[in-house]
């Protein structure tokens, strides 16, 4: 019977329905996600997806399949994008992956990193994306490597790393569990077992290829690099209050675990 005080911050959110809206309008995506985190506290400030939730909509759709095509789930508009559609992190994993090689010890701030543009991996051409598939990105730093978003070199940093090292660098991370947020439904994602993983497969996890991840884990894996490398527990709810006694009873932020050193952080 109490009330519950959200995390949520109004000015933030606001700001996240404008940048969603001026992005579906200027793309046209399918989907769009944003959720914005408080790095040292792990209240979660904003939230927001497209398509929207409208709580007086709660029917299933009627959509017809396209031919030859998975039918549409009926229930998709009801969905938290952020918590149970997990896919393909794709280029911002590539934050998760310079950390864990930094604190595998197996780069340096200093390394450098060569992406020609294309090269063999496991037997096949892997080329970087755009128009540095033909030209390459040239000699990289770490910071050069994030920077300019390089797939192969991500790869070739991937690829230094034991892959049952990497793998629990990326659990500890998170990545493949649940975040116990308190939002409903969510959904663990998937991370594969190192064992069944060929080389080509590693190089592309390096670049966020072969694993899924929701926008809520993504977001909670990154702020807890960036906290001196500690991950504090995602929550929505700030506090609870009890209007008859007229007490509100705080919900204090909570360390999880280390995931990596405040060097590498």
């Amino acid at each position: 019977g109490k009330d519950l005080v959200l995390t949520i911050d109004m000015g933030t959110q606001e700001i996240v329905e404008e940048e969603l809206n001026r992005c579906c309008e200027l793309r046209d995506p399918v989907g769009a996600n944003v959720t914005v985190i408080g790095v040292q506290t792990g209240e979660i400030l904003a939230i927001s997806c497209r398509p929207n939730f409208d709580p007086n909509d709660l029917k299933p759709h009627v959509v017809k399949a396209e031919p030859g095509k998975k039918p549409p789930d009926p229930l998709e508009h009801t969905r938290n994008r952020i918590t149970n559609l997990p896919m393909d992190p794709g280029s911002t994993f590539k934050i998760l992956t310079v950390a864990a090689a930094l604190e595998a010890g197996v780069i340096s701030e200093h390394s450098v990193f060569h992406c020609p543009g294309t090269r063999q991996v496991g037997g096949h051409p892997l080329g970087c994306w755009g128009k540095y598939r033909y030209q390459g990105h040239g000699s990289q730093t770490p910071a050069q490597v994030l920077a300019n978003s390089c797939n192969l070199a991500a790869a070739e940093i991937a690829l230094r790393l034991d892959p049952k090292w990497f793998c629990e660098f990326l659990r500890r991370c998170g990545i493949g569990q649940v975040t116990h947020s308190g939002l409903a439904e969510e959904h663990p994602g998937r991370l594969r077992n190192p064992e069944t993983m060929r080389e080509r497969d590693i190089a592309c996890l390096g670049f966020g290829q072969g694993v899924q991840v929701s926008d809520l884990q993504l977001a909670v894996a990154v702020s807890a690099i960036l906290n001196d490398g500690i991950m504090v527990q995602p929550h929505v709810v700030r506090s609870t209050y009890d209007s008859a006694r007229g007490v509100r009873y705080p919900v204090e932020p909570r360390a999880v675990r280390r995931v990596c050193s405040a060097r590498t952080s």
